[in-house]
Protein backbone atom coordinates (compact mmCIF):
# COMPACT_ATOMS: atom_id res chain seq x y z
CA UNK A 1 0.00 0.00 0.00
CA UNK A 2 1.19 3.17 -0.92
CA UNK A 3 2.07 5.54 2.01
CA UNK A 4 0.42 9.14 2.14
CA UNK A 5 3.87 11.18 1.06
CA UNK A 6 3.64 9.03 -2.21
CA UNK A 7 0.16 9.41 -3.21
CA UNK A 8 0.55 13.41 -2.71
CA UNK A 9 3.45 12.75 -5.39
CA UNK A 10 1.29 11.07 -7.45
CA UNK A 11 -1.07 13.65 -7.39
CA UNK A 12 1.25 16.41 -7.73
CA UNK A 13 3.03 14.85 -10.92
CA UNK A 14 -1.03 14.62 -12.15
CA UNK A 15 -2.09 18.30 -11.36
CA UNK A 16 1.05 19.42 -13.09
CA UNK A 17 0.10 17.35 -16.24
CA UNK A 18 -2.97 18.97 -16.50
CA UNK A 19 -1.27 22.58 -15.76
CA UNK A 20 1.13 21.77 -18.64
CA UNK A 21 -1.77 20.82 -21.03
CA UNK A 22 -3.87 24.06 -20.15
CA UNK A 23 -0.88 26.16 -20.93
CA UNK A 24 -0.10 24.48 -24.37
CA UNK A 25 -3.58 24.85 -25.28
CA UNK A 26 -3.18 28.58 -24.32
CA UNK A 27 0.46 29.00 -26.33
CA UNK A 28 -0.11 26.28 -29.31
CA UNK A 29 -4.08 26.50 -29.73
CA UNK A 30 -4.47 30.09 -29.31
CA UNK A 31 -7.26 29.58 -26.58
CA UNK A 32 -7.02 33.09 -25.03
CA UNK A 33 -9.78 31.73 -22.32
CA UNK A 34 -7.10 29.75 -20.95
CA UNK A 35 -4.74 32.24 -19.71
CA UNK A 36 -5.87 32.63 -16.23
CA UNK A 37 -6.61 28.79 -15.85
CA UNK A 38 -3.00 28.35 -17.06
CA UNK A 39 -2.35 30.84 -13.91
CA UNK A 40 -4.38 28.90 -11.24
CA UNK A 41 -3.59 25.52 -12.40
CA UNK A 42 0.16 25.94 -12.04
CA UNK A 43 -0.74 27.74 -8.78
CA UNK A 44 -3.28 24.66 -7.88
CA UNK A 45 -0.56 22.29 -8.99
CA UNK A 46 1.93 24.19 -6.36
CA UNK A 47 -0.37 23.70 -3.66
CA UNK A 48 -0.61 20.10 -4.37
CA UNK A 49 3.00 20.25 -3.76
CA UNK A 50 3.11 22.11 -1.05
CA UNK A 51 0.72 20.01 0.55
CA UNK A 52 2.96 16.80 -0.30
CA UNK A 53 6.12 18.29 0.75
CA UNK A 54 3.90 19.08 3.85
CA UNK A 55 2.76 15.25 4.28
CA UNK A 56 6.49 13.73 3.79
CA UNK A 57 8.29 15.79 6.52
CA UNK A 58 4.87 15.01 9.09
CA UNK A 59 5.53 11.06 8.02
CA UNK A 60 9.35 11.07 8.11
CA UNK A 61 9.79 14.02 11.05
CA UNK A 62 12.74 15.90 8.76
CA UNK A 63 12.95 18.12 5.62
CA UNK A 64 13.42 15.39 2.04
CA UNK A 65 17.22 16.59 1.28
CA UNK A 66 19.02 13.04 2.14
CA UNK A 67 18.34 11.11 -1.28
CA UNK A 68 17.66 11.43 -5.31
CA UNK A 69 13.91 11.07 -4.51
CA UNK A 70 13.84 13.29 -1.51
CA UNK A 71 16.02 15.65 -2.93
CA UNK A 72 14.35 15.92 -6.12
CA UNK A 73 10.98 16.83 -5.14
CA UNK A 74 12.42 19.37 -2.79
CA UNK A 75 14.21 21.11 -5.77
CA UNK A 76 11.35 20.55 -7.92
CA UNK A 77 9.38 22.39 -5.42
CA UNK A 78 11.75 24.97 -5.20
CA UNK A 79 11.85 25.42 -9.12
CA UNK A 80 8.45 25.93 -9.55
CA UNK A 81 8.14 28.56 -6.50
CA UNK A 82 10.63 30.67 -8.48
CA UNK A 83 8.63 30.04 -11.57
CA UNK A 84 5.34 31.68 -10.01
CA UNK A 85 6.85 34.93 -8.35
CA UNK A 86 8.49 35.38 -12.09
CA UNK A 87 4.85 34.93 -13.77
CA UNK A 88 3.29 36.94 -10.73
CA UNK A 89 6.16 40.13 -11.14
CA UNK A 90 6.73 39.96 -15.38
CA UNK A 91 3.86 38.13 -16.20
CA UNK A 92 5.92 35.97 -18.10
CA UNK A 93 3.27 32.82 -18.13
CA UNK A 94 4.83 31.23 -21.38
CA UNK A 95 7.56 29.84 -19.45
CA UNK A 96 5.20 27.44 -17.91
CA UNK A 97 4.74 25.84 -21.59
CA UNK A 98 8.10 24.92 -21.33
CA UNK A 99 8.64 24.26 -17.41
CA UNK A 100 5.86 22.42 -16.07
CA UNK A 101 6.07 19.26 -18.64
CA UNK A 102 9.29 19.20 -17.59
CA UNK A 103 8.37 18.97 -14.01
CA UNK A 104 5.83 16.54 -14.64
CA UNK A 105 8.67 13.69 -16.88
CA UNK A 106 11.26 14.62 -13.04
CA UNK A 107 8.61 13.35 -10.57
CA UNK A 108 7.77 10.65 -12.23
CA UNK A 109 11.73 9.89 -12.90
CA UNK A 110 12.02 10.25 -8.78
CA UNK A 111 9.14 8.04 -8.21
CA UNK A 112 11.21 5.39 -9.35
CA UNK A 113 14.11 6.01 -7.04
CA UNK A 114 14.23 4.01 -3.30
CA UNK A 115 11.85 6.24 -0.92
CA UNK A 116 13.70 6.86 2.21
CA UNK A 117 17.20 7.71 2.60
CA UNK A 118 19.07 5.70 5.61
CA UNK A 119 20.15 8.56 7.73
CA UNK A 120 23.77 7.64 9.56
CA UNK A 121 24.15 10.29 12.59
CA UNK A 122 27.17 11.60 10.51
CA UNK A 123 24.21 12.86 7.79
CA UNK A 124 21.63 13.92 10.25
CA UNK A 125 24.67 16.20 11.22
CA UNK A 126 22.49 19.99 10.58
CA UNK A 127 25.24 21.23 8.54
CA UNK A 128 24.53 19.09 6.17
CA UNK A 129 20.85 19.30 6.27
CA UNK A 130 21.76 23.15 5.42
CA UNK A 131 24.64 22.13 2.89
CA UNK A 132 21.93 20.42 0.63
CA UNK A 133 19.27 22.87 0.90
CA UNK A 134 21.81 25.24 0.08
CA UNK A 135 22.49 23.39 -3.32
CA UNK A 136 19.10 23.18 -4.16
CA UNK A 137 17.83 26.58 -4.12
CA UNK A 138 20.66 27.45 -5.93
CA UNK A 139 19.70 24.82 -8.51
CA UNK A 140 16.51 26.05 -8.56
CA UNK A 141 17.90 29.53 -9.28
CA UNK A 142 19.78 28.10 -12.17
CA UNK A 143 16.57 25.90 -13.36
CA UNK A 144 14.99 29.11 -14.14
CA UNK A 145 17.89 30.83 -15.57
CA UNK A 146 18.32 27.62 -18.26
CA UNK A 147 14.67 28.16 -18.72
CA UNK A 148 15.24 31.70 -20.10
CA UNK A 149 18.17 31.19 -22.00
CA UNK A 150 16.43 28.47 -24.11
CA UNK A 151 13.78 31.16 -24.40
CA UNK A 152 16.12 33.66 -25.40
CA UNK A 153 18.59 31.34 -28.29
CA UNK A 154 15.06 30.49 -29.63
CA UNK A 155 13.99 34.07 -30.07
CA UNK A 156 17.25 35.49 -31.01
CA UNK A 157 17.39 32.58 -33.58
CA UNK A 158 14.62 33.98 -34.93
CA UNK A 159 15.15 37.74 -35.04
CA UNK A 160 18.51 37.04 -36.55
CA UNK A 161 17.36 34.84 -39.65
CA UNK A 162 13.96 36.65 -40.01
CA UNK A 163 11.82 33.77 -39.64
CA UNK A 164 9.06 34.05 -37.41
CA UNK A 165 6.65 31.73 -36.05
CA UNK A 166 4.38 31.30 -33.01
CA UNK A 167 7.18 31.37 -30.96
CA UNK A 168 8.07 35.17 -31.73
CA UNK A 169 4.73 36.43 -30.55
CA UNK A 170 4.35 34.54 -27.63
CA UNK A 171 7.79 34.34 -26.20
CA UNK A 172 8.82 37.73 -24.01
CA UNK A 173 11.32 40.55 -25.43
CA UNK A 174 15.11 39.28 -25.43
CA UNK A 175 15.99 42.36 -22.84
CA UNK A 176 13.45 41.01 -20.34
CA UNK A 177 15.06 37.00 -20.90
CA UNK A 178 18.10 38.17 -20.54
CA UNK A 179 17.55 40.05 -17.43
CA UNK A 180 15.59 37.19 -15.54
CA UNK A 181 18.19 34.74 -16.85
CA UNK A 182 21.13 36.94 -15.32
CA UNK A 183 19.15 37.62 -11.99
CA UNK A 184 18.59 33.98 -11.36
CA UNK A 185 22.28 33.34 -11.83
CA UNK A 186 22.95 36.07 -9.52
CA UNK A 187 20.37 34.66 -6.87
CA UNK A 188 21.72 31.06 -7.14
CA UNK A 189 25.91 31.25 -6.75
CA UNK A 190 25.58 32.43 -3.43
CA UNK A 191 23.61 29.50 -2.39
CA UNK A 192 26.03 27.56 -4.39
CA UNK A 193 28.98 29.05 -2.92
CA UNK A 194 26.97 28.87 1.09
CA UNK A 195 26.29 25.01 -0.17
CA UNK A 196 30.24 24.46 -0.88
CA UNK A 197 31.92 26.30 1.94
CA UNK A 198 28.94 24.07 4.44
CA UNK A 199 30.11 20.93 2.82
CA UNK A 200 33.90 21.74 3.11
CA UNK A 201 33.13 22.77 7.06
CA UNK A 202 30.72 19.19 7.70
CA UNK A 203 33.64 17.21 5.80
CA UNK A 204 36.58 19.13 8.32
CA UNK A 205 34.35 18.05 11.06
CA UNK A 206 33.47 14.52 10.39
CA UNK A 207 36.66 13.58 7.91
CA UNK A 208 39.29 15.91 9.31
CA UNK A 209 39.72 17.37 6.16
CA UNK A 210 38.10 20.39 4.39
CA UNK A 211 38.63 19.26 0.88
CA UNK A 212 39.59 16.17 -0.86
CA UNK A 213 38.95 16.74 -4.48
CA UNK A 214 36.33 13.15 -4.32
CA UNK A 215 34.00 13.35 -7.69
CA UNK A 216 31.27 15.47 -6.43
CA UNK A 217 33.41 17.85 -4.66
CA UNK A 218 35.14 18.50 -7.72
CA UNK A 219 32.59 18.61 -10.20
CA UNK A 220 30.56 20.74 -8.04
CA UNK A 221 33.87 23.72 -8.11
CA UNK A 222 33.66 23.26 -11.79
CA UNK A 223 29.76 24.25 -11.84
CA UNK A 224 30.47 27.52 -9.17
CA UNK A 225 33.68 27.99 -11.74
CA UNK A 226 31.01 27.93 -14.87
CA UNK A 227 28.86 30.43 -12.74
CA UNK A 228 30.98 32.28 -11.52
CA UNK A 229 32.61 33.04 -14.86
CA UNK A 230 29.11 33.85 -16.26
CA UNK A 231 29.01 37.04 -13.40
CA UNK A 232 32.79 37.87 -14.01
CA UNK A 233 31.91 38.06 -18.40
CA UNK A 234 28.65 40.42 -17.71
CA UNK A 235 30.18 42.47 -14.47
CA UNK A 236 33.75 43.28 -16.77
CA UNK A 237 33.32 41.83 -19.82
CA UNK A 238 30.54 43.37 -20.66
CA UNK A 239 28.80 40.04 -21.95
CA UNK A 240 25.01 39.47 -22.70
CA UNK A 241 22.73 38.33 -25.56
CA UNK A 242 23.53 35.04 -27.38
CA UNK A 243 27.09 34.59 -25.07
CA UNK A 244 25.21 34.85 -22.33
CA UNK A 245 22.58 32.44 -22.73
CA UNK A 246 24.91 30.13 -23.98
CA UNK A 247 27.48 29.98 -20.91
CA UNK A 248 24.04 29.62 -18.84
CA UNK A 249 22.87 26.68 -20.60
CA UNK A 250 26.07 24.75 -19.95
CA UNK A 251 26.09 26.05 -16.41
CA UNK A 252 22.93 24.03 -16.10
CA UNK A 253 23.98 20.95 -17.85
CA UNK A 254 26.73 20.86 -15.61
CA UNK A 255 24.31 20.89 -12.95
CA UNK A 256 22.70 18.12 -13.92
CA UNK A 257 25.42 16.07 -14.92
CA UNK A 258 26.16 16.79 -11.13
CA UNK A 259 22.97 15.91 -9.66
CA UNK A 260 22.16 12.59 -12.03
CA UNK A 261 25.48 11.44 -13.21
CA UNK A 262 28.22 12.37 -11.23
CA UNK A 263 26.52 11.29 -7.45
CA UNK A 264 26.28 7.96 -9.38
CA UNK A 265 29.95 7.66 -9.40
CA UNK A 266 30.58 9.09 -5.90
CA UNK A 267 31.22 7.04 -2.85
CA UNK A 268 30.56 10.16 -0.39
CA UNK A 269 26.83 11.73 -2.38
CA UNK A 270 23.60 10.12 -2.69
CA UNK A 271 22.81 12.76 -5.10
Amino acid sequence: MMSLSVIAVVVTANAYLLSAAIHFGFFFLHLRRWKQWARWSTWIAWGFHSAALIAWIVEAGRLPLFSLYESGFFFSWVVVLNYLIVELILQVRVAGTFLLPLVFVFLLYILTQPRMAVISAEVSHLLVAVHVAMALLGYGSFALAFIAAVMYVLQEQQLRYKRFSLLYQRLPSLETLDRIQYQFILLGQPFLTLAILTGALWASTVWGRFWGWEVKETWSLVTWIIYSLYLAARHWGRWGGRRAAWLAIGGFLAVMVNYFVVSSLSELHNF
